[in-house]
């Protein structure tokens, strides 16, 4: 069944209104265009001159260990309703951290069970962390390489944690790189979090052999808060996509994140300078770095139509009032997840 949405403010568009059928959205138009596609059998949807956005991506959380915070539910119920509680902050998609080495499995299946019954609520690219390449290569023999699942969970990229808390290298300059060529054999991307200089400095050296011009794989860099200018333009020549804490995400180049946090509106409220830009990085930059970026993040036709319904424009309206803009309304696929 197809529907049609009317009477909307459209982020980066004229438009008022646009027709979503197989899940994608096949048109943009006017009001009247929009409802002369229709038939009896499609829904209708005002929106009643809210602003639309296409919905906002978490590109890196722990699902699994975030659901299970101040709860007694089962793990499968615990998951299942943190997805509500994301559709009510406007999120669609995340990149989650949720497994390592021998006991991936479980976590798969819980995954992929949710996704089967329609109860997982948010596309999930999982972010696969590795410590020995014995347990990574028994997970890629499996078949879970990159992209490998349905359009509501996917094995992502491999995911190196370079130092520990204290700041110690978790791989020798050999195992990093044999870990990388891996990734890279199964055309999986690698996402390398490099919280010290040290730890950024070992991935960029085997980055320099390992990318490919143009980064066609999207391997990409979380970065702490200490990041030197050169490490920064060495990041940009390779053409790695990179993320850093919201604070200290300065550069436009740099996607601002929140650590496990699922209120996007607060990263937008606090760079008012930046509305767009931050727009950009919690939407169609964020889904280039999960991996989604053909299918979702973007208010296009033949994307996947996941979007987020604001009250005001927060583009428009006084830099004070953007904290307290309401979602009205969350949709994944053209179906309303949430609404107010």
């Amino acid at each position: 069944m197809a529907s049609g949405f009317i009477n909307g403010i459209i982020y980066g568009r004229q438009e008022t209104g646009f027709y979503v059928d197989d899940q994608r959205f096949a048109r943009f138009g006017s009001d009247a265009e929009i409802r002369k596609l229709l038939t009896e059998a499609d829904d209708l949807t005002d929106l009643d001159g809210g602003f639309v956005l296409p919905g906002f991506i978490s590109i890196h959380t722990h699902l699994l260990k975030n659901s299970r915070k101040n709860t007694s539910l089962p793990a499968e119920e615990a998951l299942a309703a943190y997805g509500i509680r994301m559709n009510k902050a406007g999120i669609t998609a995340a990149g989650s951290e949720d497994f390592t080495g021998p006991g991936w499995q479980d976590a798969m299946d819980l995954f992929m069970r949710l996704a089967y019954q329609g109860r997982l609520r948010v596309r999930v690219s999982e972010q696969c962390r590795f410590r020995d390449e014995r347990d990574y290569a028994a997970f890629l023999d499996e078949g879970y390489g990159a992209g490998i699942g349905d359009e509501f969970f996917s094995a992502g990229p491999l995911q190196l944690v370079l130092n520990d808390e204290a700041g110690t290298l978790c791989y020798t300059d050999e195992e990093a790189e044999t870990l990388v060529r891996l990734a890279g054999q199964f055309n999986t991307p690698v996402l390398a979090e490099a919280r010290e200089p040290a730890a950024l400095d070992q991935i960029l050296a085997v980055f320099r052999d390992t990318v490919l011009p143009g980064n066609p794989l999207g391997d990409a860099v979380i970065c702490g808060e200490k990041v030197h200018p050169d490490q920064l333009d060495e990041i940009k020549r390779l053409g790695l996509y990179c993320a850093m804490p919201a604070e200290s995400a300065k550069d436009a180049y740099v996607l601002p994140y929140a650590a496990d946090g699922i209120d996007p509106l607060s990263l937008i409220a606090a760079d008012p300078e930046g509305v767009e830009r931050t727009i950009e990085a919690l939407t169609a930059k964020a889904a280039r770095f999960i991996g989604m970026g053909s299918d979702t993040g973007r208010l296009q036709e033949g994307y996947l139509a996941d979007f987020v319904v604001l009250d005001r424009d927060i583009t428009a309206c006084p830099a004070k009032e953007i904290s307290s803009a309401l979602i009205r309304m969350t949709v994944l696929g053209g179906e309303a997840v949430f609404e107010k």
